[in-house]
């Protein structure tokens, strides 16, 4: 396999122990055998970095193993369970090789497949909004009218419209000849709301 390679990619492999040179240059191979525009490069410093359209993965060795961090926000789905760490982190999941231990081609170069064909999409953030088109579009604000005014229903949490406590009065409230809502009504313009929406939906 012939691929650009950065020198200070080739300079952070070959100051590692054997075993773990073995490791990079295999991960390394196979990241840039998924896609011949995949790039590498050095960020925090040291990192060898591969990215296309956005964040690949990376390497980063530690004492007894190799870590290979995968920039997919647990979108990618991981059906042979190769991943080993991090498994609801919003940002990259890790790999953890030891000594001694086989990498599982086929995974990985699948998983790599699906985490360069989401950053061409648009990246994170369009996979997880495509995610998330099942579950329809957002709910519109509802309104009420009682005894002649208008009530917004209040939000409960982010799940949804939900009637949290005495309804917010829309309509304007009375006031004095100074500007000022009247202090009778500030006092009572949510009792007028019916007490059922004193509390949240179950």
């Amino acid at each position: 396999m012939t691929y650009a390679a950065d020198p200070r990619v080739d300079a952070y492999i070959e100051a590692l122990p054997d075993w773990q040179q073995a490791i990079c240059r295999e991960v390394r191979d196979l990241v840039h055998a998924t896609d011949p525009e995949v790039t590498e490069t050095i960020k925090r410093t040291t990192q060898p970095y591969f990215v296309l359209d956005g964040n690949i993965c990376a390497l980063l060795a530690a004492k007894d193993h190799v870590n290979v961090f995968l920039y997919d926000g647990a979108i990618v789905p991981d059906p042979d369970g190769i991943i080993t760490d991090s498994h609801d982190n919003k940002t990259a999941r890790r790999i953890a090789i030891r000594q001694g231990e086989t990498i599982n081609a086929r995974a990985l170069t699948a998983m790599f497949k699906q985490i360069i064909a989401n950053n061409r999409a648009g990246g994170l953030a369009q996979a997880k909004a495509r995610k998330l088109v099942s579950r329809g579009p957002a709910r519109p604000e509802r309104h009420r009218r009682i005894g002649g005014a208008h009530y917004r229903l209040g939000r409960w949490r982010d799940r949804d419209y939900r009637p949290v406590c005495a309804a917010t009065r829309i309509s304007r409230a009375p006031v004095d000849n100074r500007g000022r809502s009247s202090r009778r009504d500030q006092a009572t313009r949510h009792s007028r709301c019916p007490s059922r929406w004193a509390q949240p939906a179950r």
